[in-house]
């Protein structure tokens, strides 16, 4: 049943401490009442919060900034319209690898309708998922990272938000060669605005030790224009460890029946055909190469007449 009422939007953002300049996600920019393309200063952010709320805002970015402490504030933004949302921002100081001065980067959480009050938001499906969930901008950076995706690749939100997603897990292919960003079918979801699925790739994790996932790609598309992606992702170690103890378990059986001169079959009763046989099935019967649709009315007529009732 549709209730009318808008999806949370979950925004990433990063504030300069000098010039105090403000660089958000288009989500980020709608939470406080602003179109997705429409430029957003800090000034104009900290007049969008209720002034109940605002002087606390601003003395909690200035800690963060001044002492180091994380920042995280539940507050009211009032949209144009005269609407309020409940908006929860989180955030942390990171060191650009350029080596300017810290930057104060995190995110914004459209938590209407959730919790009242300061209080922590009811979970939400990102936090809840099983799979590894995270969000690009039109460059490849990270703009949200749930926290499955975090305790797989053993990172944190805040180490990962701003960056590129490949360069931090998806940089080298399974053998530990590299694996340039332009070979990737995830940056070509970027740059084709199409869905990518794929079966098997392998992501890094902080310690340098690596697993196998299947993912899928889904850009984010806003008035006709590619603005990102999200990715959900998969760890598949268990199943292919599976997968490779059932194939090392059917070499085995093929190399005894083999020593054993032994031919193999399986008949399906309803059909009377027999799809399942080992390769030495049909050599016993005289034939150099697999055949085709094998039945039992074929293997019958091998059977001698004299033992073919019986049989």
């Amino acid at each position: 049943m549709n209730t009318g009422a808008e999806p949370r939007s979950l925004g990433h953002w990063s504030l300069d401490p000098r010039m105090m300049e403000l660089q958000s996600s288009a989500a980020c920019r709608r939470n406080h009442g602003r179109r997705p393309h429409e430029d957003s200063t800090y000034e104009q952010v900290l007049a969008s919060i209720h002034p109940d709320d605002r002087d606390r805002v601003r003395k909690a970015i200035r800690r963060a900034f001044e002492e180091g402490e994380d920042y995280e504030e539940q507050y009211r933004a009032i949209l144009p319209s005269g609407e309020v949302r409940n908006i929860l921002a989180r955030g942390r100081l990171q060191q650009p690898s350029n080596g300017g001065a810290p930057q104060l980067a995190g995110t914004t959480l459209d938590v209407t309708g959730g919790a009242s009050g300061r209080g922590e938001p009811e979970q939400t499906i990102l936090e809840a998922a099983g799979e590894g969930i995270y969000g690009l901008n039109a460059s490849g950076r990270v703009t949200f990272v749930n926290p499955a995706a975090q305790r797989m690749v053993g990172r944190e939100a805040f180490e990962m938000i701003g960056k590129r997603m490949h360069d931090e897990i998806h940089h080298s292919r399974p053998g530990g060669s590299p694996y340039p960003a332009s070979e990737c079918p995830l940056h070509a979801t970027l740059r084709e605005g199409v869905v990518h699925r794929s079966g098997e790739e392998v992501f890094w994790r902080a310690d340098g030790s690596s697993f196998a996932v299947s993912y899928t790609a889904t850009p984010t598309i806003e008035d006709g224009e590619i603005t990102g992606a999200v990715v959900t992702f998969t760890d598949i170690t268990s199943r292919k460890r599976a997968e490779e103890g059932l194939r090392d378990r059917e070499e085995r059986l093929h190399i005894a029946t083999e020593a054993a001169q032994l031919g193999i079959w399986e008949l399906d009763l309803s059909t009377n055909e027999a799809p399942v046989r080992s390769e030495r099935h049909d050599r016993i019967f005289g034939y150099e190469k697999p055949v085709e649709n094998w039945s039992l009315q074929i293997f019958l007529d091998h059977v001698h007449p004299e033992d073919r009732q019986r049989v």
